[in-house]
């Protein structure tokens, strides 16, 4: 049986991210019309930054994991799942 993805309450999570992932997916997608993919960008978020050990939502890092999630949402994905697991593989150096 597959977990379902966590989701995660950003006002209940003070100091490392808050409600600063899921602000900036509202603000992309502005009309308030796509709380889905706000929350699934959001969630992505959280997920790849623990996955990489990134604590500080200012590091040049996290914001460069930011835009590869807002990019490969606004190219179709849609679950936190997909969109973390998309930014990881995008992410990752090239063996040679």
């Amino acid at each position: 049986m597959r977990a379902k993805p966590q989701s995660y309450d950003f006002t209940e999570r003070p100091g490392d991210f808050s409600d600063e992932p899921k602000r900036r997916a509202d603000n992309l997608y502005g009309d308030g019309q796509h709380p889905e993919t706000a929350q699934a960008v959001a969630n992505a978020l959280v997920m790849t930054c623990e996955a990489l050990g990134l604590s500080n939502r200012d590091e040049a890092m996290t914001q460069l994991v930011a835009r590869k999630i807002i990019e490969l949402a606004q190219r179709g994905l849609k679950s936190p799942t997909e969109l973390h697991l998309a930014a990881i593989k995008e992410l990752k150096p090239d063996p040679q």
